[in-house]
């Protein structure tokens, strides 16, 4: 499980990540759109629910969310998962994971 760290209210990082296939190779996103979810680890209530992701280079499988202020506002824990979408159809990236999304406090 891949671990990223932000800190509270600082939104000019995006989550970035590239979308692979179970053996490794990397999904082309030429057709999906793609969104983003994170859940709080201890609540498993929806901090972030299926918003839109933004598709930097579809062939590489590169993919970036660009926090909203209430997306990153409250300190924790949390699991995250980009959700690839074709004709009607999902995938869960990274696949049979999730990232683990750690916001800090404020210094």
């Amino acid at each position: 499980m891949k671990t990223r760290i932000f800190t509270q209210g600082d939104r000019l990082i995006s989550l970035a990540a590239i979308l692979k296939n179970a053996d490794g190779t990397v999904v082309d996103l030429s057709d999906a759109s793609v969104k983003f979810t994170m859940e709080n680890v201890l609540t498993r209530a929806n901090k972030v629910d299926a918003k839109a992701a933004v598709v930097v280079d579809a062939e590489a499988g590169s993919v970036r969310y660009d926090w909203a202020a209430v997306d990153i506002d409250t300190p924790g824990t949390y699991y995250g998962w980009f959700i690839r979408q074709v004709g009607g159809l999902d995938a869960h990236y990274p696949v049979g994971d999730q990232l683990r999304i750690v916001i800090l406090a404020k210094p």
